[in-house]
């Protein structure tokens, strides 16, 4: 999913080069995932169990544009055996995680649209 991520959404440069001679600066502002999201491919960085429920799966996009299964069997595996909880534990201790969204702002001749 991340690496599809990449390819459908621009960095800034893009954006600068879409908009040049229509707008002025571009600015693009990381929006954080606060711990109990519930409304992104991203929403449950701290809660990976909820990744295996089909259901909260079948809400998410990105899930529909891959095959997961062989991912959702390593997390499984890792959940259960803790390995998931000791390779992440720092994350555990985060209200919010930058995970690769973006505010995009356009200032058009003086003011912002």
């Amino acid at each position: 999913m991340a690496e599809r991520d990449e390819e459908e959404s621009p960095t800034q440069s893009p954006f600068e080069g879409w908009t040049h001679g229509s707008v002025g600066s571009v600015h693009m502002t990381p929006v954080p995932i606060p711990h109990d999201c519930t409304d992104t491919y991203g929403a449950y960085w701290r809660r990976p169990e909820a990744y295996l429920d089909a259901e909260i799966r079948s809400a998410m996009s990105a899930f529909a544009r891959i095959d997961a299964e062989a991912g959702l069997a390593r997390l499984r595996t890792d959940l259960a055996s803790g390995l998931w909880a000791e390779r992440n534990r720092h994350l555990l201790a985060l209200d919010a995680l930058d995970v690769g969204h973006r505010l995009v702002r356009c200032e058009i001749e003086g003011q912002v649209g």
